[in-house]
C-alpha cells in the first residue's frame, strides 16, 4: 500500500505529460503552417497555394503568416499563376508592411525601378476604393518603399496622383502635403495629363469631378472616376447621370464588366434607355460579349422619333457599326493582304526613309497647324528632325557618326557639334497576356551614341509576331475589333490607290474617330489619318531623297567641341510643352 501511494504520484505524473506532450504534438502538428518543401518534392506547386492560402486567409495574425506570404509569393512566381502573384504581395504590402519579409520583398526592387512603380500602381488601380482601411494601408506601405527608395519614387505622375487620392481618404497628411505641391506644378501645364489632374485638386464634388472626367481618357482619369464613384452614396450611384458614367466605364474601362454595363443600362429610365446612344452602347456591349447576331439586330433596330439631331447621328453610328460587324470577316481579309504586300515592300525597300507628318492643334480659339520631318540613312548613319508651326521651324537637330547641329526657336543660332550626337530610339513592343488575351502596348524612348540602335530597334520591331507576320496581325486585328469598339467600312479605289477606313466609337460623341490608310498602286504605304492627324510623303530611297528635307533657317552658326546632350534634352521638353500648350 504505502509502496503503490509512492509510486502512484510518480507515474500520474509521468502519464499526465505523456499525454501532454501527444496534445502539444497533435496541435503543432494542427496548426503547424503549410511548408513548401513538403509539397514541391511531388511538384504540387497547386496544393500549396491551396492551403498556404487557406492559412492565411484563416488565421491572418499567426507570428509565421509574414514569412507564409513570403513562401507562397515564391511559389506563385515557380508557377506563373497571376492572381496568386497579386494576392501574395497584397499580404506583404498591406498586411505584414512592417514585417522582415515585406521588407527583403521591398528591397529586392532596384532604386528607381519602373517595376515597383507599376506595381503600387496597379495595386491602387484594383484595390477597394471604398474602404478608408485599404488607403491606410495603402499609405502605410507607400512610407515603408519611400524610406528603402527615397521620395523619389513618387516622382512618377500617375503613381503621385493615387497617393494623393487615398492619402486625402486615410488622411496622412505627410503624403497628401508633399504629393499636391508636385501635382499643382502638373497642373499648370497644358496636356492631357494636366487636365485630370485639375479635376482632381478641384473643390468641386465627387459628382461634378466624375462628369468633367467623363470626357478625358487615359488610366488616369480611369482610376480617378472609379475613385470618385466609390466615395459616393447608395442614392447618388442610383442617380441617372452617374448610371452612364457607369455604363462607359464598365464598356472601356479596364478590366471591361460587361455583366454589370448590362445591368446598368437595365437600372437606366425607360427613356433613357431607349435613346439612340444607349441603345447603341447596349449593341456594342453585345458584340463585345461574342453575339453579333444580337449586336447587329440592336443596332439596325434603332428609331429616332423625336428628330433630335445627336440622336440622328448617334443612329447613323449605329448604323455603321453594325455594318461593319456584319462584313467583318470578308473586309478584314482584303486588309490584311493590303498590309501584307506593304510588309514586304519595307523588306524590299531601300538604304533611307523619309516621312512627313501633319496635325492640327485647336486650343483656346486659336488653331496651329504643325508639320514634322523626319530623315533616316543607314548609309551615312544619320538621323535628322524638323519640326515646324505654321511653316516656321521652331526646332531640328540632326547628327550623324562624326558631327550633329542642333536648332530652337529659343536660341538666336544653330549650335555646330564637332561631334557625333544622340540618336533617338524609340521602343515600342506588343505583349499578350497569355492567361487573358489581352494585348499590353509599352512605349518609351531612349537615347543611343550611334544609329546601330535606332536601325536594330526597327528590325526588332519589325520581327515582333503581332506586327511582322500575317497570322499575328490578323489576331492583333481581330482583338482589337472585338474588343476596343473599332470596325471597317468598306474599301475604296481612289486616285492612284486604295482606301481603307476605320472608325472608332466615342461614347462621349456621337460620330466615331475615324482613320484612313492608303496603300498606293505598288502596295506602298502611301498615307495615314487620324483625327486631326496625317502621317504622309512617305517616301523610300537612297541618302539623296533626304536633299528633299525642308532647309535650315539662315541664322548665324555657333561651333561647339563637345556635344551637350542635357541641352538636348531641355530644348526636347521646351518644345514638347510648347506644342502640348
Amino acid at each position: 500500500m504505502t509502496k503503490f501511494m509512492y509510486f502512484y504520484p510518480k507515474a500520474l505524473t509521468i502519464i499526465l505529460c505523456l499525454f501532454s506532450l501527444q496534445n502539444f504534438l497533435l496541435a503543432e502538428t494542427k496548426d503547424r503552417i503549410p511548408f513548401y518543401e513538403d509539397y514541391l518534392k511531388d511538384s504540387n506547386f497547386e496544393g500549396f497555394l491551396v492551403d498556404a492560402r487557406k492559412f492565411l486567409e484563416e488565421n491572418p495574425n499567426a507570428i509565421e503568416a509574414p514569412r507564409l506570404a513570403q513562401d507562397y509569393l515564391m511559389t506563385a512566381k515557380a508557377s506563373r499563376d497571376i492572381e496568386a502573384i497579386s494576392f501574395a504581395t497584397s499580404q506583404l504590402l498591406f498586411r505584414y508592411i512592417n514585417s522582415l519579409p515585406t521588407m527583403h520583398f521591398i528591397s529586392s526592387f532596384e532604386k528607381g525601378s519602373n517595376t515597383l512603380t507599376e506595381l503600387l500602381i496597379s495595386k491602387a488601380d484594383t484595390g477597394n476604393l471604398q474602404s478608408k482601411d485599404f488607403a491606410v494601408a495603402y499609405c502605410r506601405a507607400l512610407i515603408m518603399v519611400a524610406r528603402g527608395h527615397g521620395p523619389e519614387i513618387l516622382s512618377n505622375r500617375s503613381l503621385r496622383l493615387r497617393a494623393y487620392m487615398l492619402a486625402q481618404k486615410a488622411e496622412v497628411e505627410e503624403i497628401t502635403s508633399t504629393a499636391s505641391k508636385a501635382l499643382k506644378l502638373e497642373a499648370a501645364k497644358s496636356n492631357d495629363a494636366s487636365k485630370t489632374i485639375k479635376v482632381v485638386l478641384s473643390e468641386d464634388s465627387s459628382i461634378q469631378k466624375i462628369t468633367n472626367l467623363s470626357s478625358l481618357s487615359g488610366k488616369d482619369a480611369e482610376f480617378a472616376t472609379a475613385y470618385y464613384l466609390a466615395q459616393l452614396s447608395k442614392d447618388e450611384r442610383a442617380s441617372e447621370e452617374v448610371l452612364v458614367i457607369q455604363l462607359k466605364q464598365s464598356l472601356f474601362g479596364k478590366p471591361k464588366n460587361l455583366e454589370k454595363a448590362l445591368s446598368t443600362i437595365a437600372r437606366l429610365p425607360a427613356k433613357t434607355a431607349k435613346s439612340a446612344k444607349i441603345q447603341t452602347l447596349l449593341g456594342l456591349a453585345h458584340y463585345f460579349d461574342e453575339n453579333p447576331e444580337l449586336a447587329i439586330k440592336t443596332l439596325s433596330s434603332i428609331s429616332t422619333k423625336t428628330g433630335n439631331q445627336e440622336m440622328q447621328k448617334w443612329r447613323e453610328t449605329a448604323n455603321s457599326l453594325a455594318n461593319g460587324i456584319q462584313f467583318i470577316d470578308g473586309r478584314k481579309k482584303l486588309f490584311l493582304e493590303a498590309t501584307e504586300k506593304a510588309f514586304q515592300k519595307f523588306e524590299e525597300s531601300k538604304d533611307s526613309l523619309m516621312l512627313e507628318l501633319a496635325w492640327q492643334n485647336k486650343s483656346d480659339g486659336e488653331s496651329s497647324v504643325y508639320q514634322a520631318f523626319l530623315g533616316i540613312s543607314k548609309e551615312k548613319q544619320s538621323f535628322e528632325i524638323q519640326l515646324q508651326d505654321d511653316g516656321k521651324t521652331i526646332f531640328a537637330y540632326r547628327a550623324d557618326q562624326e558631327k550633329a547641329s542642333l536648332f530652337s526657336s529659343e536660341m538666336e543660332s544653330i549650335i555646330a557639334f564637332q561631334s557625333s550626337g544622340a540618336i533617338p530610339v524609340p521602343n515600342f513592343n506588343i505583349l499578350r497576356n497569355p492567361d487573358n488575351g489581352e494585348f499590353n502596348f509599352n512605349f518609351n524612348l531612349n537615347f543611343a551614341p550611334s544609329s546601330d540602335k535606332l536601325f536594330e530597334q526597327g528590325n526588332k520591331f519589325l520581327e515582333n509576331p503581332y506586327i511582322g507576320t500575317n497570322k499575328g496581325r490578323e489576331v492583333l486585328f481581330s482583338y482589337i475589333t472585338k474588343h476596343k469598339g473599332v470596325w471597317l467600312n468598306p474599301s475604296a479605289a481612289i486616285s492612284g490607290g486604295n482606301s481603307y477606313s476605320l472608325s472608332l466609337l466615342n461614347p462621349d460623341q456621337p460620330e466615331p474617330t475615324d482613320m484612313e490608310i492608303v496603300f498606293d498602286l505598288s502596295n506602298n504605304l502611301k498615307s495615314l489619318k487620324a483625327g486631326n492627324f496625317t502621317l504622309s510623303g512617305i517616301t523610300f530611297g537612297d541618302s539623296s531623297i533626304l536633299t528633299n528635307l525642308p532647309a535650315w533657317p539662315e541664322t548665324k552658326i555657333e561651333e561647339s567641341e563637345k556635344f551637350d546632350f542635357p541641352l538636348l534634352l531641355k530644348i526636347i521638353k521646351v518644345v514638347s510643352d510648347l506644342v502640348a500648350s
